[in-house]
Parts: structure tokens; C-alpha cells; sequence
């Protein structure tokens, strides 16, 4: 192997070279991306903004289903899709998320708003409200529940402020108003908790019967009058700078939708609709130099098909701009994908007039693209399929992977020789994280279908198989060096180019689901670091005595950068995964340097990774304040401002969350199957490990820096099981395969090329 060994030192210099210039380059270019929506300024004008709340439709209704003015509001507006995910289900929760640019919770109590005067169980809302709060009405529209609804949000363990947006405006003396509603048999004015106060009190609208007509075909025998909401639209905004207008319709439909006949359902479908594009005929006039007309979604369809697998709507058009493009939200970093928590402190900064933004003083961009709503439809669409298709077929690949690791482990202990063609299927599970994230690259992955997704995923997956096996007969640590830097070379390459491949993958992370939207996830982080572990500690034992120490050397740099990789702001800045990367990778190291046998030098060699991982944390999130700050570093600012009580609430709901997915998800039965393996293998055959130790320490070598990697990732990740697992993926069946080499093929020969190692 010494010429395999020459060939690759300056390879792998020349690819880290490579990989951190582009590193350093690719930060310098996201550091200037597009940070201003351009918003023409109209003069000395105040400027006016029409907030349009169409609740529970999603994108593909809306825009296979587009009447004449929603066509022009798609076609010259500035577009986004909207994740609206809050802290609990349903449209009061979206209602209060987007006023309190937080994920809120809401019930019921959330639709209890009224005017002043209308009459609430026998007497005048505005009695009711002194009586529940003991405060003077000064509003037209009240809120009856502010106080209460403030109390159960905060029992969350994050902070949620209810009425943000419309104190904000109050302070800076805006005036804000709603008109309309989602009333059923209940009162549904939602959409007051997006403009009220902390009261609870919004200065001027009409949320009661007067903005709706009586149509006893229409779901609840009542639907929007488009012409007296528009014409109270256009009174509101002489006095307010925000209007509020709850355009009820579709709610109404959704929660009547499973008692229609089908015909019916699309007849009545049709009929919202026309009634929404008649009334952004009486809106769209009022779109002047300095109003903007914005459209959203607070949440998607309850009842109707598809709308729990949907991201929302945001539509913003105005007269002087900003024209056809999509939204670029630092929340995200994803060109036409933003989050409900952005929409409130844009619609702030726009009647500031400061750069539009969103929390934390992140600049919000606009993106210029061919077609918009073309690209939008194709995004949803294959968004929703990846929502769909993730849980079947990953939960398939984990019990493949359970049902394998166990039923050769129980062929080991009775010593059943066919088990050794369980080999195919334990090198196929290694494989699978680099078919997922290459397949969307190659082909439109997934399929319509989750059938054949999974039989393009396993054959894909059994065909790299095939391919590599000619390099099994050269030595197993040949086949993992090519598994291990294929695999980690991919993912650093993919997320220094923003990450495509790892968004469209089955096993990256979920826009809908919203935990994480840019940079390396905790899946592929796991990924990462072991295939990392596993690939180079594979390429130092290949290498003859000569060329190890050089190799070993070369590996300080490259784990270097992936350490950095995951430290930056640009990419996601991983806290949990670069202290895990740290742990493992110091590990890993002093294995392949000899220290891991002497406990002082293997911790003084972990201390040294966690201290340059510490550094890089904080100087690319803390020192270094980047135009588009990690939510790392606005955890950081978070905590100088709130001091130990932001950081505990921080660490219980990562706690919490983590918890959570060790009780739930099935990635904790993958994690608990291969380290209970491991331990099971330390022990049993009974002396095997030593006579393993002294054959194939690198092999070891491995497992430790995996156990210690995947220990890390656990502790310091909100859902560290998952990263936890994928780590200790190239650890257990290297050396479940070893072990069965050793006692059912009688291997492990030592010297020569008999040598596995060789």
C-alpha cells in the first residue's frame, strides 16, 4: 500500500487546503448577501400596511385555485413560503405566533375578541374586560383574555411575549386596527391578537357581525362581505398604520369540510375563493406609494387533505416595489422560505422605515428568480413529499438495521456460519446516509410514491454495494477509508455550497417540522463525525510504519475544519456538534498517535480539540459579530441580556426536547441496539477483544472515538439521540464484522496480506 499511501498525503493537503480557502470564501460571500429589501421610500409620507389574514389555506390551493387578482398579487409580488409551526396546533396558536414573533400557544380563548359595546354574556365586552382585568377600556376592539393567554406562554420554557407587536406600535406611536373575522357558531377574532397590546386592546376596527353577510349555503350560514370589509379597510387606514383584515372564509370551510359531500366541498371551495379575489378587488386600489398590501397564512387546513404536510402563504406586494422575487429570511437562509416569527418585526421595521427586518436586527432580502409562484408550487410540492416519505422509510432503514445487527449477533453466539452473509447488509447500512444525500443531486428524489422511493433508495443502495465490493479484496480498512471519506468529503463539500443536497435528503432536517433550516443538522452531523472517525483512522492503518506518522499529522488540519465547519455562523453553528466533533475527534487522534493507551495523554489530547472547538465557537459567534448572526449568537446575546435565567430556560428546553425524542423516536432504539452491541462485544466471546486489540487496534480505536463522540453529541444536542446514533454507525458493524471474521471465518491471519489491515 506504501504508493496508495504516497498518492493520497498530498491529496488529502491539497482537499483541505481546498475546503478551507473555500470556507473562508464562501463565509465572505454569504456575509454579503442581499441584506435590504429595496423598498422604494415614498417621500415624507407615512407609511400604511394592510395585513391580509387568510387562515388554513395552503399554497396549492391557492395557487391552482387563483382568481384574477390573486394571479397579479402573485405575479408582482414578493413571495415566500412560511413555516407556522407554534407551540401547539391549531389557528388561535398561528393567530398569537405571528403578533408575538414567538412559537405561542393558544386555545379557544384565543377568538374571544370584541368591540367594545357588543354584548358578551349579557353585558357590554367592555365591562366584561374591566371585570376580568380591572383596567379601563381605551380601544375599540378588545381582547378578553391577553392577561391569561400571557400566563400560559409563560410556562414555556422560552419567552413569549403576547401583544409584542402591537405594544411596539403603541410605543412608537402607531396605530393599529382590525376588521373582520373567523366566527363560526364560536367567536373567531384571532386575528385581534396579532395587532392587539399587552392588554389586550387594539385602538380602532370591527370584529363583529357588521363586516359579514348571511349566506345560509356557505359553511355556518355566514361568510365575508368583500365590499363592506374593503370599504372599512379603507376608513381604518386614514388613522391606523396597520390594518388588520381577517379574511374568515376559509376557516370557516375547513372546520365544516369532513360534513360536505365531496361535490359540495368544491363548490363551496370555488366560491371562497371568488369571494377573496372580489375582495382584493376593493383592496388593491388602496396600494399606494405608501401602502403595501401583505397577504399570510397563520396556519394551514385542519380537516382538508394535505394541509398538516403544508408550509403557508406571504405574499407582499406594494406600488413602487419591490417587485417579483423571493424572500430571503436570515431565520432560514433559504431563498422563498421564511418563518411566522419573521412576519412581525418586518411589518414593524417597514413603518419605522428602518431595513426591513426580522428578530435579533437580522436583515430580511429579496432574491430576484424566474417564475416565482412556479418555483414555489415545485418547492411545496417536494417539500411535502420528503414530509411524507421521511417517517416510512427511515423507520424501515432503522428496523433493517435492528433486525440485522441482532440476528447476526445472535448467529455469532451460536456460531452459524451462514450469518457471515449478513456481511452485504451491514456494509449496505453504512452506505445509506451517502445515498441519501447524493440521490436528490443525481435524480428528482423521492418519487411520487413512497414504494418507489424505496425501491430506488435500497437499489441505489445495493449498487454502491457492488460497486466498492472489488475493494474489499484488498482489505477490509481500504473499503471503510473509501466508505468513511467519501461520506464525510460529500457533506463538507455539499454544506461549503449551501448545503442542497443535505435539504432535499430523507435523513436532513424538515422545513415544516422547523427545528433547523440551514447548516449541518444533527442527522448529518452524526454522519459526518463518524464517517470522519472511521475513514481516517481506516487510511492510518493501511498506511505502512513510514507513512503513518505524516498521515496522522495531515488529519490534524482536517479535523480541524470540520470542527470549524461546524463552529461557523454560516453553516449552522452546531454548539452541540462541535464539542462533540472535538471529543470524538481528540479520541480518534490519540489512538492513531499512541496516547490512548495513557489516560494523561488522551485527556490532554481531548482538552486540546475542546479548547481550539471552544475558541472557534467564539470567535466565528460572540467576537465576530457576522451580518447574519447564528442562532447560536443570538443565544449569546440572549444570555449577556438576561444573564443565568435565559441560560437555564435554554438548557431545559433542550433538555426537554431531547428527552422527549429518547421516549419517542425510533432513533433510540437504533442508538441503544448499537451501543448495547458494543458493550455486549467488549464482553462476549470472552477474550476475543484483547487478541482484537493487539491485531487491529485502529479498529478500536474507532469504537472509542465514536463511544465518546456520540456520549457528547447526546448531552449537548436538543435531539442528540439522532446524532448519537448516526455516529455510532460506522463504529458497531466494523467491529461486529471483525469479531464474526475472527470466529466464524477463522481470519484475522496476522501479517502478510492476509492482513485485513493491509
Amino acid at each position: 500500500m506504501s504508493d496508495l499511501v504516497r498518492r493520497l498525503i498530498p491529496a488529502i493537503t491539497a482537499a483541505v487546503i481546498t475546503l478551507f480557502a473555500a470556507l473562508m470564501i464562501n463565509g465572505w460571500n454569504r456575509a454579503h448577501v442581499i441584506d435590504e429589501l429595496p423598498v422604494e421610500e415614498a417621500g415624507g409620507a407615512e407609511r400604511r400596511v394592510i395585513l391580509l389574514v387568510v387562515d388554513r389555506l395552503g399554497y396549492r390551493e391557492l395557487y391552482a385555485g387563483a382568481g384574477e387578482r390573486l394571479i397579479r398579487l402573485l405575479e408582482q409580488g414578493a413571495l415566500a413560503l412560511m413555516n407556522v409551526r407554534s407551540g401547539r396546533s391549531g389557528s388561535e396558536s398561528g393567530y398569537l405566533s405571528l403578533g408575538a414573533s414567538a412559537r405561542a400557544v393558544a386555545g379557544s380563548e384565543g377568538g374571544q375578541a370584541f368591540n367594545r359595546q357588543e354584548q358578551v354574556e349579557g353585558v357590554p365586552a367592555e365591562l366584561l374586560y374591566r371585570r376580568l382585568t380591572g383596567k379601563h377600556v381605551l380601544g375599540e376592539v378588545i381582547h378578553l383574555h391577553a392577561y391569561s393567554l400571557q400566563e400560559k406562554n409563560s410556562a414555556l420554557d422560552y419567552p413569549v411575549t403576547v401583544g409584542r407587536l402591537g405594544q411596539l406600535l403603541s410605543d412608537a406611536g402607531l396605530t393599529a386596527a382590525v376588521v373582520g373575522n373567523a366566527d363560526t357558531t364560536a367567536p373567531g377574532r384571532g386575528a385581534v391578537m396579532i395587532a392587539m397590546d399587552r392588554a389586550g386592546q387594539v385602538p380602532l376596527g370591527t370584529v363583529g357581525s357588521s363586516v359579514l353577510v348571511e349566506d345560509p349555503l356557505f359553511p355556518f350560514g355566514k361568510r365575508a362581505d368583500p365590499v363592506k370589509t374593503a370599504a372599512a379597510t379603507g376608513v381604518y387606514l386614514e388613522r391606523a398604520h396597520l390594518v388588520v383584515v381577517d379574511f374568515g372564509d376559509f376557516s370557516r370551510l375547513d372546520q365544516y369540510w369532513t360534513q360536505l359531500a365531496p361535490a359540495q366541498r368544491l363548490a363551496v371551495f370555488s366560491a371562497a375563493m371568488e369571494n377573496l379575489d372580489q375582495l382584493l378587488a376593493g383592496l388593491l386600489p388602496l396600494v399606494k406609494d405608501n401602502t403595501v398590501l401583505v397577504m399570510v397564512t397563520p396556519s394551514t387546513p385542519c380537516n382538508r387533505p394535505g394541509g398538516s404536510e403544508e408550509l403557508a402563504t406571504l405574499i407582499w406586494v406594494s406600488a413602487g416595489g419591490p417587485g417579483p422575487g423571493l424572500f430571503f429570511s436570515p431565520t432560514t437562509r433559504r431563498p422563498g422560505l421564511i418563518t411566522n416569527t419573521d412576519l412581525a418585526p418586518l411589518i414593524y421595521s417597514y413603518l419605522r422605515r428602518d431595513s426591513p427586518s426580522v428578530s435579533g436586527g437580522q436583515s430580511i432580502g429579496l432574491i430576484s428568480v424566474a417564475d416565482p409562484p412556479g418555483l414555489l408550487a415545485r418547492f411545496s410540492e417536494r417539500v411535502e413529499l420528503i414530509y411524507r416519505q421521511r417517517p416510512p422509510l427511515l423507520k424501515s432503514y432503522i428496523l433493517v438495521m435492528i433486525i440485522t445487527l441482532l440476528a447476526a449477533l445472535t448467529g455469532l453466539a451460536l456460531r452459524l456460519k451462514f450469518t457471515m452473509r449478513l456481511v452485504l447488509i451491514l456494509d449496505a447500512l453504512m452506505l445509506v446516509p451517502l445515498v441519501l444525500v447524493v440521490l436528490p443531486g443525481l435524480i428528482r428524489f423521492p418519487l411520487p410514491t413512497v414504494l418507489l422511493s424505496g425501491a430506488v433508495f435500497a437499489g441505489s443502495t445495493l449498487l454502491l454495494v457492488l460497486v466498492l465490493h472489488p475493494i474489499k479484496g484488498k482489505g477490509r480498512y481500504l473499503f471503510y477509508t473509501v466508505i468513511g471519506l467519501a461520506t464525510a468529503l460529500v457533506i463538507i463539500g455539499d454544506t461549503l455550497t449551501g448545503a442542497q443536497l443535505q435539504q432535499a435528503s430523507l435523513l436532513g432536517y424538515d422545513p415544516i417540522a422547523g427545528a433547523r433550516f440551514y447548516g449541518v443538522g444533527n442527522e448529518y452531523m452524526g454522519v459526518l463525525i463518524g464517517s470522519t472517525v472511521l475513514g481516517t483512522t481506516a487510511l492510518a492503518a493501511v498506511a505502512d510504519q513510514g507513512h503513518r506518522s505524516l498521515i496522522v499529522l495531515t488529519f490534524l488540519p482536517f479535523y480541524g475544519l470540520i470542527i470549524l465547519l461546524l463552529a461557523a455562523p454560516q453553516f449552522g453553528a452546531n454548539f452541540g456538534g462541535t464539542i462533540a466533533a472535538a471529543v470524538a475527534f481528540g479520541t480518534a487522534w490519540a489512538g492513531m498517535a499512541g496516547l490512548i493507551s495513557r489516560w494523561r495523554d488522551l485527556g490532554l489530547t481531548i482538552i486540546f480539540f475542546l479548547l481550539f472547538a471552544a475558541a472557534m465557537l467564539w470567535v466565528f459567534n460572540l467576537f465576530w459579530q457576522p451580518p447574519l448572526p447564528s442562532h447560536l449568537g443570538n443565544f449569546g446575546q440572549m444570555v449577556g441580556s438576561r444573564g443565568l435565567e435565559g441560560l437555564w430556560e435554554t438548557a431545559q428546553r433542550k433538555l426537554s426536547m431531547n428527552w422527549r425524542l429518547i421516549r419517542y423516536s425510533i432513533w433510540s432504539r437504533a442508538f441503544l441496539t448499537l451501543l448495547g452491541l458494543l458493550v455486549v462485544l467488549f464482553f462476549y466471546p470472552l477474550g476475543l477483544l484483547r487478541r482484537l486489540k493487539e491485531e487491529q487496534p485502529d479498529l478500536l480505536n474507532v469504537a472509542a472515538a465514536a463511544v465518546t463522540g456520540s456520549t457528547a453529541a447526546l448531552l449537548l444536542n436538543d435531539s442528540g439521540i439522532v446524532a448519537a446514533a448516526t455516529i455510532l454507525l460506522y463504529a458497531a458493524p466494523p467491529v461486529l464484522i471483525a469479531i464474526m471474521s475472527r470466529v466464524l471465518d477463522a481470519g484475522f491471519k496476522t501479517g502478510g496480506q492476509d492482513n485485513p489491515a493491509r
